[in-house]
């Protein structure tokens, strides 16, 4: 019994060292927190860029579009709606192609104008047509869904008033060129202007692919660890499968934290307080990867590293 009373009291005070040593670690040295580096991301670029749309950057996931003509638009409109398609797919791109149900552009032909929805998802011009459903990517617009409403007769040779309409649904609003198919009254010596179909191929040059962006990090230092808080979103046109962040500190890996599926304009924010790392590295570092280290719109973005700060908050 005395040698297990030994081995007992042995152990204990092991234990106490232990726990003293940590006590010590954690709560010795300078007690004061310190700031990292700032990281926000920067999208000034795109306000050098003069867009003719509702706002700036808006197109579809794809370079081939679907939609879908009301039965009750008769043989004479669906001949004006095939020829707009194609005079536009001449000039762009950008292709288009019929479906029978859950298309990307919906051809209506009613015989009134449909009633304006003033929701913040709706972009329509009179209630002719425009994107019905889109998501913010932060550096543009992804439509989803648009609807074009063709209750007026075209009065020209060729369909002024179907081009018209499906380019509202592709994000442009009206301009104050009395040539432009985009003028608010229609004529039939008005064109396609040749601004637009380049805006439209520059729009369309990025291929339908993820692109996971870091918007905002802070991120602070004690004795305790390292404390930050991280919001990345998918600004690219197509989801990121097994989305995730690895943080390193100084050349070492520390964490691995997994965001699962991202789907186009998803933000998520991950927040993470007093995780471990050695005193004698001066900056964390944020990836955010998706997949297999899958292909994406740009890898420029998915990466920030913050240097510790030397003055305290």
């Amino acid at each position: 019994m005395k040698t297990l009373d030994l081995a007992v009291l042995f152990v204990l005070f092991v234990l106490l060292g232990i726990g003293i040593y940590f006590f010590w670690s954690n709560t010795s040295g300078d007690q004061s927190v310190k700031s990292y580096s700032q990281f926000v991301m920067n999208v000034s670029e795109n306000a050098l860029f003069q867009s003719s749309q509702f706002y700036l950057n808006m197109r579809f996931a794809k370079r081939e579009i679907s939609y879908r003509i009301e039965e009750v638009c008769g043989n004479r409109k669906n001949r004006e709606i095939q020829e707009a398609f194609s005079l536009i797919a001449e000039k762009t791109r950008i292709s288009f192609y019929p479906v029978s149900n859950n298309a990307e552009i919906d051809i209506i032909c009613s015989d009134e104008a449909p009633q304006e929805d003033i929701s913040d998802k709706q972009f329509y011009i009179a209630g002719e047509g425009g994107p019905t459903e889109a998501r913010n990517l932060t550096t543009g617009y992804l439509i989803l869904k648009g609807k074009v409403s063709l209750f007026k007769d075209e009065k020209c040779d060729e369909p002024k008033l179907a081009v018209h309409e499906i380019l509202h649904v592709l994000g442009f609003d009206h301009n104050n060129n009395p040539k432009s198919v985009m003028y608010p009254v229609t004529h039939c010596d008005q064109s396609l202007d040749e601004y637009i179909s380049n805006e439209i191929n520059r729009l369309y040059a990025q291929d339908t692919l993820p692109d996971l962006t870091i918007l905002k990090i802070n991120a602070t230092r004690s004795s305790y660890g390292v404390s930050f808080k991280i919001s990345v979103i998918n600004a690219g046109f197509k989801e990121a499968i097994n989305s995730k962040i690895e943080l390193f500190s100084g050349i070492n890996r520390i964490a691995n934290y997994s965001f699962g599926v991202m789907q186009p304009g998803m933000i998520n924010t991950l927040e993470v307080k007093n995780l471990r790392t050695k005193k004698s590295d001066n900056s964390v570092k944020f990836l955010v990867l998706y997949g297999d280290n899958g292909e994406e719109l740009s890898y420029d973005n998915n990466l920030a590293e913050l240097f510790l700060l030397e003055e305290n908050n």
